[in-house]
């Protein structure tokens, strides 16, 4: 058989292997006939091809580029089969959208045979849940262990602080009135008050409360950046950063009109400025400040590992470069409230219809999520679950992220 036949071989490999020795002119079948393309070639025990050179030993070429070179009957897994491309996205389509490493496999059950035998489903931690508070639900954050809830009225007004496995309140602090937006730096919780003007500081391991701070005006959102936590100053436009650990204030900084949120990328802060239209980085090393134009009144904001989102009175969610400051939109039929980014969807309350929106960043669809109570407003992801905050109902609710 001369080398040109021999560059038409193969044309189906599946219940056997092939041997090619580089300095043989002919190949082989394990009956020690030459395999030939185009007819069936059959032998009762296995072929291989070994290249005793550099390279591959196979090549398998279609006139289809999207025509499979390999056919099988078997069901059976094919070791190291493109091994080397099965987690990236080349095969994302193959895996919803996902490479493997964003492929999560179902949690194993947190019950006993016997609760599962007797279909006792509501003794599953993880199953959604309502933990009641003692006054209406309002802020929350995860500190890696426990949710926290702050209250909107309740006299007195308490610090919640929540055990995600157990579903029970495991503390009920008393927080002097301080109420409103929270935030966590590694060791403590803040909570602002509109009221007293003021923060403090909860420690989550003893829940001794600090003294207030004050910061001369309406505080808003509360972000961490690893040093400081930076308070938006809604009264003054401006936002000030304290020292954690001294519990220095700054001197107020002015960004837009009526700062409310604030969040933290891992570069710069970033303020809403509900009342110029405007969201406003800042550097933190300089306390430089460059703002854009939103089509609306902006609202919650939130960093994704690449972008800044933020929600937009325009019944938009806004997907913004860093670096570029331009954005493109995402069109709703909501005005987005608070936002939580669970590492690939985005989960976005919406008091209007009473639902959590989920947003898919690769499809960009909207639909809806869940609906864990009437008026949802704060979320958080605790990294199983989400939590929503849900207005007047006296709860705070968990769900699943499906």
């Amino acid at each position: 058989m001369s080398f040109s036949r021999t560059q038409r071989v193969l044309a189906t490999i599946g219940a056997f292997t092939l041997m090619v020795a580089t300095s043989d002119a002919l190949t082989f079948a394990a009956t020690g006939s030459s395999l030939v393309m185009g007819r069936l070639n059959q032998a009762n025990a296995m072929t291989t091809i070994q290249n005793t050179g550099n390279g591959a030993a196979v090549r398998l070429l279609t006139k289809a580029a999207t025509s499979s070179p390999i056919i099988t009957n078997g069901k059976g897994k094919v070791t190291n089969l493109y091994a080397d491309r099965a987690a990236t996205a080349d095969n994302s389509n193959k895996l919803g959208g996902k490479t493997l490493s964003q492929v999560v496999t179902a949690p194993k059950n947190r019950i006993t045979s016997t609760q599962i035998a007797l279909r006792r489903w509501d003794q599953d931690p993880g199953h959604p849940a309502s933990v009641n508070t003692y006054g209406s639900a309002y802020g929350i954050v995860f500190d890696g262990t426990y949710v926290w809830v702050s209250e909107s009225n309740g006299a007195p007004t308490y610090l919640e602080k929540v055990n995600p496995v157990t579903n029970t309140v495991v503390a009920r602090i008393s927080t002097g009135g301080f109420s409103g937006h929270l935030a966590f730096d590694g060791s403590n919780i803040w909570v602002e008050s509109s009221a007293a003007q003021s923060v403090r500081k909860v420690n989550v391991k003893t829940n001794v409360v600090s003294a207030p701070i004050g910061i001369g005006g309406v505080p808003g959102g509360l972000a961490f950046d690893g040093t400081y936590l930076w308070v938006s100053n809604y009264s003054a436009s401006a936002v000030r950063k304290i020292n954690v650990a001294t519990n220095a204030i700054s001197a107020p900084i002015t960004v837009g009109l009526h700062p409310w949120n604030v969040t933290f990328d891992g570069t710069y802060v970033w303020t809403n400025n509900v009342d110029s239209n405007s969201v406003s980085r800042i550097t933190p090393s300089t306390n430089a400040v460059v703002s854009f134009s939103t089509p609306g009144s902006p609202g919650a904001l939130v960093f994704d590992g690449r972008y800044l989102w933020v929600g937009d009175s325009s019944l938009k969610l806004l997907q913004v470069d860093p670096a570029t400051l331009t954005w493109k939109a995402v069109t709703t039929s909501f005005t987005p409230g608070d936002i939580a980014y669970d590492g690939s969807d985005f989960w976005i309350t919406d008091m209007s219809d009473g639902v959590v929106q989920r947003f898919n960043p690769n499809s960009w669809l909207v639909e809806v999520g869940a609906r864990p109570c009437a008026y949802p407003a704060g979320i958080v992801y605790d990294g199983t679950d989400l939590w929503a905050t849900c207005g007047w109902d006296g709860a705070v609710h968990k769900f699943p992220p499906t």
